[in-house]
């Protein structure tokens, strides 16, 4: 559907973001193949791990079981958190269909950063009796992790993985999720193994050996040429793979900056502010005005569930075709379906104007600089002064101020994704393609990600709606509240302006005069 269709937000509420439409899994090469499978995936109380478990239990009925590997976490154990994952609306859908799937997941407690994944050895027997399938997606994807959480989490759990897997009687395949900015630091980004930065034992050693004052200073020049510690252990954990991988039937998948979904199983789902998601909603809240950006680069996006679909097949295509080497697939979009940073927020702002948030604190203003000094000017002007007199103004009539820790918030945000709002890389993605390629037209309808069919305006008219829904947790009855509010914030944002402009205008008379006197 294009965007064009656009006429009514209220009625895209009703009848867009919910809608779905149900295909029949008959005949379907990747749904025989995991009837009776059993699934072992860690992350899936993330984004990403949701995702893939309710597009499994969904799709494949006859699925025997998936184990999911949880941690207790603010004092809730296991179980607390994955009852409370599945009265998420993200899994209405799978609710409606089988009202009975949440006796085919079986919680493991474990950490993917402790020994032997911190998992009890009745639980490791159990699971290496019956896995057949792991999807290991568990990751630390804070660009400013501390290095050694972030080599715990992103290296050190990934060899325990391998490690479980070699000890796995019948497993068949073996997803490692990666991100294709795992090599970054690099222009051209092909479909193979890089040298890694540090080999597994070594980087484990060395941040084991380190305290944590040490690792502080340490940090960047073990970064080196990779801009984060995600990005760095990520390429590591690449390594690890490679080192580790044995005979096992493993592939490595790397795909983009994740975002909200295209149409499964709700349309623009998303839960979280990472990246592109959080440049939207702060814009979309008036307080995110200026970032620095070259807007004729490549958002290189892809929606989550078209990300999902591909793991899935990943997993299907390990299993089928026996390959010494190591299979990788980039899944990117801009060798065939690119978005620049520049049409991705003007889309955005195109329908997020229709559907403001009661939580707006200012009218949209977003520019995107790419130049670094017009950037930082904007950044005084309209953050930093702003937040200033308005905390004054609170700290005055004896309210707690706090604009300037939001801001200071917002710029720790918006500096740690400068790197890839203002790079460039070009992608090989030939095994994506021939993996889409050779599927059968009835799984291409089941586990559609090719990602030419994405029409990214009608994407950002579903994310803006998602953003609203379900990142601001606000309800469709409150739009006309919310549109009353928003052209009163743009009666005053375009009066001051207004008054700006005359001040400036004055001042600079003013000047001209006198030096003509």
């Amino acid at each position: 559907m294009s965007g064009k269709a656009f006429v009514t937000p209220d009625i895209i509420y009703m009848n867009e973001l919910n809608k779905f439409e149900e295909v029949c899994t008959e005949g379907s090469d990747i749904v025989n193949f995991l009837k009776a499978k059993t699934v072992f995936l860690t992350g899936a109380t993330g984004f990403l791990g949701k995702a893939l478990v309710e597009k499994l239990l969904r799709s494949c009925e006859d699925l025997d079981t998936v184990f999911i590997l949880c941690r207790e976490k603010k004092g809730k154990d296991i179980h607390t958190r994955v009852d409370e994952m599945y009265n998420d609306v993200f899994f209405n859908r799978l609710n409606q269909a089988q009202p009975k799937f949440r006796h085919k997941i079986r919680a493991i407690k474990g950490d993917v950063s402790f020994p032997g994944l911190g998992i009890s050895e009745e639980d490791r027997k159990l699971i290496t009796s019956k896995t057949n399938i792991i999807l290991h997606v568990a990751a630390t994807v804070r660009f400013d992790e501390k290095i050694n959480l972030a080599v715990d989490i992103n290296v050190k759990g990934t060899k325990e993985m391998l490690m479980l897997g070699r000890e796995c009687k019948h497993l068949q395949s073996f997803v490692h999720v990666s991100t294709a900015f795992s090599n970054c630091h690099m222009y051209n980004i092909e479909e193979k193994l890089y040298k890694p930065p540090f080999r597994t034992e070594e980087i484990i050693s060395l941040v084991q050996s380190k305290s944590d004052e040490e690792l502080e200073k340490l940090t960047p020049s073990l970064l080196s040429q990779w801009p984060n510690s995600y990005a760095f252990t990520k390429a590591i954990a690449e390594g690890t793979v490679e080192e580790y991988r044995d005979d096992l039937p493993i592939c490595i998948f790397r795909p983009a900056v994740v975002v909200s979904s295209y149409k499964e199983p709700i349309r623009g789902w998303i839960d979280n502010v990472y990246g592109p998601t959080g440049v939207i909603t702060g814009a979309g809240v008036g307080i995110l005005k200026t970032l620095h950006c070259n807007g004729s680069s490549i958002a290189e996006i892809v929606p989550i569930d078209y990300v999902v679909n591909g793991i899935i097949s990943a997993a299907y295509k390990t299993a089928v075709t026996k390959s010494e080497n190591l299979p990788i697939y980039n899944f990117v979009q801009s060798r065939d379906n690119p978005i620049t940073w520049q049409d991705f927020c003007t889309m955005n702002k195109k329908y997020g104007l229709h559907v403001p948030v009661m939580q707006a604190v200012w009218y949209y203003s977003l520019t995107l600089n790419r130049n670094k000094y017009m950037h930082l000017l904007y950044t005084l002007f309209l953050h930093f002064i702003p937040a200033l007199l308005i905390d004054f103004s609170c700290i005055v009539v004896g309210k707690k101020p706090q604009f300037m820790k939001v801001y200071k918030k917002i710029h720790k945000f918006t500096k740690v994704i400068t790197y890839f709002s203002m790079g460039a890389w070009s992608f090989k993605d030939e095994r994506t393609k021939e993996m889409w390629n050779n599927l059968s037209n009835k799984d291409k309808e089941i586990f559609p990600f090719d990602m030419r069919s994405i029409d990214w305006d009608y994407h950002s008219q579903m994310n803006t709606m998602g953003i609203r829904s379900y990142l601001m947790k606000e309800d469709p009855s409150t739009l006309p509240e919310a549109r009353k509010k928003w052209m009163k914030l743009f009666i005053l944002h375009n009066t001051l302006k207004g008054l700006f402009a005359f001040v400036v205008l004055r001042v600079a008379y003013g000047v001209l005069v006198s030096l003509i006197i």
